[in-house]
């Protein structure tokens, strides 16, 4: 199988969601076997785990004094279309939020088209089941050729109690059941975060709003919190930095517990030992 990376560039324009401030990206084919890079400031970041500066409603990372924002999305979108290795240049200090998913980026990579590389991919595999629980995040890890990812959130709310769904990964499926799904917020939390300095780029363009009736704005699908839940988190999961050939079944992640899941496996990857079993755990705990 081998290594894929983007056949031609692509640029994408808008402002980020939480610092409202104009941003660009341009996506480049990546030197073959680099992964995935991101410039900004002159200076190359590479998109691991080791790297994340932020898990605060969101994942940013950071290397060499500069920081980008906000990766989740364009990490989901390289991810989930396939991509092994890529060069994205941000013009700003965060990625583009767009319309509030990952569609436009996953749309951009499928007009621009793919090409083989030299070189394997790398690929992190289980060879038996095993649960880690990070706090209220439970994860089920088991054996499994191609990647199979379930998501389920509950909350104490009067629409939203429980959502789940499971999907097989391939770029078609991501790109028509779990890209378009937007992110979201609770009406209540809305001016909690904008107290704390974020959110000054959402609107009801780009931001699924969930009041105690329904839905504030039309959804997309009727389980699209969910949806969007399982796109940030194979976002986050990417920063382990290769393929994943198992299946994971995840009930109330977040950006902080995806960040130590993907160190669990990158450091699985890096010893080849699972780290329960060595004392270690993963980046973030």
């Amino acid at each position: 199988m081998p290594r894929i990376t983007l056949r031609k560039t692509a640029r994408l324009e808008g402002v980020g969601v939480h610092t409202g401030k104009a941003s660009a990206i341009t996506l480049a084919p990546g030197e073959p076997g680099g992964g995935i890079v991101f410039v900004s400031g002159g200076t190359r970041i590479t998109a691991t785990v080791e790297n994340v500066s932020s898990s605060d409603r969101r994942t940013d990372i950071s290397s060499g004094g500069e920081t980008v924002m906000t990766v989740e999305h364009i990490l989901s979108a390289l991810f989930g279309m396939g991509v092994d290795d890529a060069t994205i240049t941000v013009d700003g200090p965060e990625i583009p939020f767009l319309d509030g998913s990952a569609l436009p980026i996953a749309k951009a990579i499928a007009d621009a088209g793919t090409d083989e590389v030299p070189g394997e991919p790398e690929h992190i595999a289980v060879d038996e089941e095993m649960t880690m629980r990070f706090g209220d995040t439970a994860f089920r890890l088991y054996p499994l050729e191609n990647l199979e990812l379930s998501c389920r959130i509950t909350y104490n709310h009067p629409f939203i109690r429980e959502q789940g769904i499971k999907f097989t990964i391939t770029p078609g499926t991501y790109l028509g059941e779990i890209a378009p799904a937007r992110t979201y917020i609770f009406q209540e939390e809305a001016q909690e975060i904008l107290s704390r300095g974020l959110g000054k780029g959402g609107s009801l363009d780009c931001v699924l709003v969930i009041t105690t009736e329904g839905y504030m704005n039309e959804p997309r699908f009727q389980d699209e919190p969910v949806r969007h839940k399982l796109a940030d988190m194979i976002g986050d999961l990417a920063l382990a930095g290769a393929r994943l050939s198992m299946g994971i079944e995840a009930t109330r992640p977040g950006h902080r517990t995806n960040h130590a899941l993907a160190g669990f496996l990158r450091k699985k990857r890096v010893t080849g030992v699972s780290p329960e079993k060595s004392g270690e755990w993963g980046h973030g705990l």
